[in-house]
């Protein structure tokens, strides 16, 4: 690999190169991994941001994928269906489905300039160049861990470790080798149950050169939780419990590169529930009986409102005036009924007929039918203060009755 834009295949046995695969002019090919399986393998191209894929079987390039800014190391998970690519200068990790060839993730990482990458059964690792920090990030939680590499690291640029991911080496610029080994396991020297709480006192684990936090269990190491804040030291406080329960708690240590291994189970049960405080029974409060409403007579305010005293046998008569309101400032409605006797209503409408007028005017014409009846209606609608408003006149030959 290098400027070429070529990969070159080397047969381990005889130390010699079978075939040269050419990835493209200006490819500048970085890293190389090959699948779980043996069948494939992703190279990182730094100068054209994306992974070539290659068929082992025909030492031919079948695909390229789009990564991140610069990418560099690449790795496979146990099982060949993850691959994952750092890229330097973005400070992200591609998460690429190696079914289909596509980046289904992009994980930002705490530093920029991430190059070396590894992954073990539990974490993708990177490493940043320019800082010497290691970074993980846990494939159950997708939580991210962070940890200075120590003594000697100086531009970290490479990881390796066997297939149970038991230890690993990262190489430094300077040829300084960094170990890295999962954390030991605490020793547990109490566990006291309080106020829906447990705190657990503990001997510190060892973190082989990387920095320590602590994680528990409740449930036989099944799930295990992380403080928030983490915890780094003795004792840890376990809130949240129910009352009165007893709880088999164990602890691990963890670090950026792996977690430790379980403690020992300790039993501790928290405090009972206090006695509740019984509720005092209210006194009930009286229904005040309503003051009765008294409301005031609703009339007409003035003479617009008030019907005629007569009714003309022929001629028009204002039955309602424009305007008309009543003394609580309703406007007031009018009907007018005209009946004859032994009359059809076609022989009505031809001796009697209703002008309605703008602002509530209502005026009556009449034909000269002595025998006409006319029934005025006239109301007002209720309001908080005053009764409704109605009245009812009949005029009988134009006469009121």
């Amino acid at each position: 690999m290098g400027g070429d834009g070529t990969v070159s295949r080397i047969a381990t046995a005889s130390d010699t190169v079978t075939a040269t695969i050419a990835l493209g002019d200006n490819y500048y090919p970085y890293s190389v991994a090959i699948s779980p399986d043996g069948t494939f393998a992703y190279v990182s191209n730094t100068n054209r941001d994306s992974v070539s894929r290659i068929d082992l079987s025909s030492n031919t390039v079948v695909g390229a994928i789009d990564v991140g800014d610069f990418p560099m190391g690449v790795g496979f998970n146990s099982d060949g269906s993850k691959a994952y690519v750092a890229n330097a200068n973005s400070g992200t990790v591609s998460e690429i489905d190696t079914a289909t060839d596509a980046v289904v993730r992009t994980i930002t990482m705490p530093g920029r300039d991430v190059r070396a990458l590894a992954v073990t059964p539990d974490r993708v690792l990177t490493a940043e160049y320019t800082t010497d920090d290691l970074y993980a990030v846990d494939s159950t939680s997708s939580q991210i861990f962070e940890s200075t590499l120590g003594v000697g690291a100086y531009g970290p640029n490479s990881i390796s470790l066997p297939s149970d991911g038991s230890f690993a080496y990262v190489v430094n610029r300077t040829g300084y080798v960094s170990r890295l080994e999962a954390p030991t396991t605490p020793t547990v020297t109490s566990a006291v149950g309080g106020d829906k709480a447990i705190t657990v006192s503990f001997d510190p684990a060892d973190g082989k050169g990387l920095d320590v936090s602590y994680q528990y269990s409740l449930d036989s190491g099944a799930t295990w939780n992380s403080p928030d804040p983490a915890v780094t030291g003795s004792p840890m406080t376990i809130p949240g419990l129910n009352p009165g329960t007893t709880y088999a708690v164990k602890m691990r240590a963890v670090t950026a590169f792996a977690n430790g291994p379980a403690s020992s189970a300790v039993s501790a049960t928290t405090d009972p529930a206090p006695d509740p405080t019984p509720t005092p029974t209210p006194t009930p409060t009286p229904t005040p009986t309503p003051e009765p409403v008294t409301k005031k007579v609703q009339k007409a305010a003035d003479g617009k409102g008030q019907p005629p005293a007569r009714i003309k046998v022929r001629g028009v008569t204002v039955v309602t005036g424009r305007n008309a309101l009543t003394n609580a400032g309703q406007s007031i409605r009018t009907q007018v009924v005209a009946s004859l006797p032994d009359a059809t209503a076609q022989g009505e409408v031809r001796y009697v007929k209703v002008i309605r007028g703008p602002q509530g005017l209502v005026k009556v014409r009449t034909y000269g039918r002595p025998d006409l009846k006319i029934v005025v209606r006239q109301h007002a609608p209720a309001t908080s203060e005053y009764k409704a408003f109605s009245t009812r006149s009949v005029y009988v030959g134009g006469v009121r009755r």
